[in-house]
């Protein structure tokens, strides 16, 4: 069982570890460039005017490819946290997310 901050404890994960197996034929490198670039740059300041998000909200992007929207919400002021999955993670965080927290 993980524990957390102030000793409080996390479920058990086995049915989140059993779906993300079940899904790493699904994982694909994501070429980064247009339109992807495009998309979240717009895409972003959309989420944050539609769903009201407040500054320093903590953000997480579940497969997180190259972290273009990481680096987008971060410049807007928000606490992101990027999961990322496959070979392409390792190369993102070590050329394009420095300073970015993520977990692979």
């Amino acid at each position: 069982m993980l524990k957390c901050r102030g000793g409080a404890t996390m479920r058990d994960y086995t049915k989140l570890d059993a779906f993300l197996d079940a899904r790493v034929d699904d994982i694909y490198p994501e070429p980064f460039g247009e339109p992807h670039v495009s998309i979240i740059t717009q895409t972003v300041p959309a989420l944050i005017a539609h769903y009201d998000i407040k500054r320093g909200a903590k953000v997480l992007d579940v497969g997180c490819g190259h972290g273009l929207a990481l680096r987008t919400f971060r410049e807007h002021s928000y606490d992101v946290m990027g999961i990322g999955f496959g070979d392409e993670a390792q190369k993102s965080r070590d050329d394009r997310c420095a300073g970015l927290s993520r977990i692979q």
